[in-house]
């Protein structure tokens, strides 16, 4: 539910956004929303326009307001799964630009994400595969020009990535959205159930699969425009078991020369994780290391005392383990390295951190500095080079002034934000 302006002449207008929206699972949901300017949301007790009750589930009065700074207290909705419950959306625009998003929370965490404002606003709009609407079946067509593939033999822990091209057209636009909702049927289901993740595109990343569950499951996709719907092909998938060991890929150090991360083939299980030590080539004392986690599934972060810029450095360590059904333990005392950081003059290291709510100012500095996502693991790491030509960086140096000695480099004093991601 979220719709920029694209025409910015456009002012002091209305909207209302309609349709019905079905969970997949029985629960107690809150809902918020977000607008600019002022909005409202409505929910029905079945899935008819008339049954909707004038009582507001959610509302908003300002503009570009934070999910967490929405105005007063709203009942919980009990919602059955499989279940189409209308509902109406209301938001109204003066002048500038405009936006409506909505959001929901459900399960036993509800009050839990509800209070806490930095996981309210990292929330998404509510997905298209649980969004209907009303439509004339009358001109409606839609087509699947390249069906998925029809069969993918895989091992556990894996991912399925599925695509497809489809077409669509109604009675006045030869070209309207397309609403994919992929689906699945394992050998122990009566039939095949949405996929939470089924994110509405024509392609589909499942979650890691398991063995026997997802072993001989079957993959499809619902695709429609307003009015018409058909299913694509199934995919017939095999899941082998995962009787291999995580393989070490790379091993890096960071910015700050207080991390090492060991980034593995495979998401990893440090329970069992023993004997792990950081030492130098160079005869430097040993790293002094604490903190180890796991972040982005496959990587082991560990925090180090502060190392000697440009040394290479050795780390053994043991009782790593994947996380297949009968996990595999890597070999006592693997041992892996990597050298320190360098500083490399003529750039700077720039970080993105995504999906961080809609707060602004000094509040949306608040929401960044307390993100989980903040200082690692940042979305996506870049590293901007010195503009050949003399610009925002530094002055260009007149050629007949004498060019200093390379300093050498000490470690530095102070730590900064290094990527965290293989």
């Amino acid at each position: 539910l979220s719709s920029p302006q694209t025409n910015p002449g456009v002012d002091n207008f209305g909207i209302r956004i309609s349709g019905t929206i079905t969970p997949q699972l029985f629960d107690v949901y809150k809902f918020l929303i977000s607008s600019d300017d002022a909005s409202v949301m409505y929910l029905g007790t079945n899935n008819l326009q008339n049954s909707i009750v004038p009582t507001e589930i959610a509302s908003q009065t300002g503009a570009n307001v934070a999910y967490s700074a929405m105005p007063g207290t709203y009942s919980d909705q009990v919602m059955q799964a499989g279940v189409p419950r209308a509902f109406q959306v209301l938001m109204k625009e003066g002048g500038g630009g405009d936006y409506v998003r909505a959001a929901w929370v459900g399960g036993l965490n509800n009050n839990e994400v509800y209070n806490n404002n930095t996981l309210i606003d990292a929330l998404q709009p509510i997905p298209a595969v649980y969004l209907s609407v009303y439509a004339d079946p009358v001109g409606a067509n839609v087509g699947i020009v390249t069906q998925p593939i029809a069969a993918v033999t895989t091992n556990e822990v894996f991912q399925l990535q599925l695509s497809l091209v489809a077409t669509g057209a109604i009675t006045g636009n030869v070209n309207p959205p397309i609403a994919y909702i992929w689906q699945r049927k394992r050998t122990a289901d009566a039939g095949f159930l949405d996929m939470p993740d089924g994110n509405g595109a024509a392609t589909f990343v499942s979650p890691r699969l398991q063995f026997p569950a997802d072993n001989g499951a079957r993959f499809r996709c619902l695709v429609g425009v307003p009015g018409k719907a058909v299913f694509s092909t199934e995919t017939l998938v095999t899941v082998g078991q995962d009787a291999a060991a995580p393989v070490i890929v790379r091993t890096y150090g960071n910015a700050g020369y207080t991390n090492a991360t060991i980034a593995f083939n495979e998401p990893i299980d440090i329970v069992q994780l023993s004997g792990l030590t950081i030492t130098s080539t160079n005869g430097d004392p040993a790293l002094t290391v604490s903190n180890p986690r796991v972040v982005n599934l496959t990587n082991l972060v560990v925090t180090t005392s502060l190392q000697t810029t440009n040394v290479r450095y050795t780390v053994t360590l043991s009782g790593v383990r994947d996380i297949a059904s009968a996990p595999s333990t890597i070999a006592a005392n693997t041992t892996t390295s990597f050298t320190s950081w360098i500083i490399g003059r003529g750039g700077v290291t720039a970080q993105r951190f995504l999906n961080l709510g809609t707060a602004t100012g000094a509040g949306g500095l608040d929401v960044l500095r307390n993100s989980p996502k903040f200082p690692i693991p940042p979305s996506s790491t870049s590293r901007a080079s010195r503009p050949a030509s003399p610009g925002l960086w530094e002055p260009r140096r007149p050629s007949r002034w004498p060019r200093p000695a390379a300093p050498r480099c000490p470690a530095p004093a102070s730590a900064t934000s290094g990527r965290a991601t293989a």
